[in-house]
């Protein structure tokens, strides 16, 4: 399965950069598709997570206490807190930048990802996203500046079925 990774301008700001991650069979960011699959049935939610995604990049910055690790300490995968019983995942990318993958609805009276596993296939997807960017940024091919990634954000290629 092909991706490539969309700078969101609309919510990018001085403080950090957003981006998405955008599937070939899909006609728009996993970010929009959030947004859009939840907008309906919990729109407070999904207001509230916008609204904090804008804070994030024009005013605040990236900051722990607006998301909590949902992978081993060896990946980024965070997800930010103001989604409540939603979970819209992301990676972190130096302290400026959030690339958003999707993420979903977590069962009410559960825990642990591990008991929801269309959540826990969606953090694994993103945790094979990082390895393929992290190999882009050692080999050169991409890079982060304070004003992004520069470099190739077309055609990765994930393996296998994720």
């Amino acid at each position: 399965m092909k991706f490539s990774i969309i700078h969101i301008e609309a919510l990018s700001g001085p403080k950090a950069k957003v981006y998405s991650l955008k599937y070939e069979d899909k006609t728009i960011s996993e970010l929009q598709s959030f947004i859009y699959k939840f907008q309906d049935s919990d729109p407070g939610v999904i207001h509230k997570a916008v609204q904090r995604i804008h804070l994030i990049s024009k005013r605040d910055g990236i900051q722990d206490s607006f998301f909590l690790r949902e992978s081993s300490e060896s990946h980024n995968i965070f997800r930010l807190l103001e989604t409540d019983r939603l979970r819209l995942y992301c990676i972190m990318f130096s302290n400026i930048f959030l690339l958003f993958g999707s993420g979903g609805k977590k069962k009410d009276k559960t825990k642990k990802n591990v008991e929801n596993p269309h959540l826990e296939k969606e953090i694994k997807k993103l945790m094979l996203v990082e390895d393929l960017i992290n190999a882009r940024l050692d080999s050169g091919e991409l890079k982060i500046t304070c004003d992004g990634f520069v470099g190739e954000l077309n055609d990765f290629i994930l393996q296998g079925s994720v």
